[in-house]
């Protein structure tokens, strides 16, 4: 996985709690994952979030539609190993249909 690409969801991610004045702990509270978990993603140091946290911290963070856009689009970024980037919605789905 593209480190450089986690880093950017991560401190875009950063960005936005903080824009919102919500803090680390509340916002991962919100996204039913531990504080630790949560920093590890904004310090670009583990994957994105899941479809479904993305969804979570959207919702929580009351994000515009430019912000949401660009949320899934970084989430996409930073799980792509090729230059080649999936949305993250068809992302979920692929692994999803993998396992079956």
């Amino acid at each position: 996985m593209n480190t450089n690409q986690r880093q950017k969801f991560g401190k875009y991610v950063e960005t936005l709690r903080k824009s919102r004045g919500k803090s680390l702990r509340e916002t991962a509270k919100a996204l039913k994952v531990s504080p630790q978990y949560y920093s590890e993603v904004e310090k670009g140091r583990s994957s994105t979030f899941t479809a479904e946290k993305l969804k979570l911290l959207d919702n929580f963070l009351l994000l515009n539609e430019e912000e949401s856009h660009a949320l899934y689009d970084a989430a996409a970024r930073s799980r792509s190993s090729s230059d080649v980037v999936a949305p993250q919605d068809c992302a979920d789905y692929m692994v999803g249909k993998s396992d079956e």
